[in-house]
């Protein structure tokens, strides 16, 4: 019943397309500012010693420099560097973020509804549930049965997010 719910579809597809835009777009800007970071620039040897202190202490992160000055001896460029050495190591890290950003865009719902109450183009999941379960028609099964396929949908990104995590803390 709840498939053939003229709206529910397209709240799907642009809870896809939230999705999209917040992984294809975040992620890839915050890997930028951190590549940039990584530069030379003035003041960013202050914020990188004063927040990642605690981390440049790890051995692991001691072999990733050796890697990093590894490749640069055998004559490496950067982007090299960036795909064979850097973008291997934070792979398990990203995939992490995709799962949040999966689950993080099912949730979204507080800026579409001040936009716009989830209409005219707006709808997602979390705002047909809203609307079914306190708007006018008050159809609170209805409401419950979109938050559970809600539900479902997360239950399966949270599920890969937690075998990942245990598998990193297994090792």
């Amino acid at each position: 019943m709840t498939t053939i719910y003229p709206p529910f579809w397209p709240a799907v597809r642009h809870n896809l397309i939230w999705l999209a835009v917040t992984f294809l777009v975040a992620t890839p800007l915050g890997m930028f500012l951190a590549v940039l970071l990584d530069k030379e620039m003035r003041g960013s040897r202050i914020y990188q010693t004063s927040f990642y202190l605690p981390v440049v202490l790890s051995l692991a992160l001691v072999g990733f420099i050796w890697q990093l000055e590894a490749a640069k001896v055998d004559g490496a460029n950067e982007r090299t560097t960036f795909f064979k050495i850097v973008f291997p190591v934070l792979a398990p890290i990203n995939i992490i973020v995709l799962v949040v950003s999966v689950i993080e865009s099912l949730r979204a719902f507080d800026l579409v509804w001040v936009i716009n109450k989830g209409r005219n183009g707006l709808e997602l999941i979390a705002t047909l549930v809203t609307q079914n379960i306190v708007g006018e028609a008050s159809r609170i099964g209805f409401g419950s049965a979109l938050a559970t396929i809600m539900l479902l949908i997360s239950s399966v990104f949270i599920a890969i997010y937690l075998r990942i995590v245990m598998r990193e803390e297994q090792r």
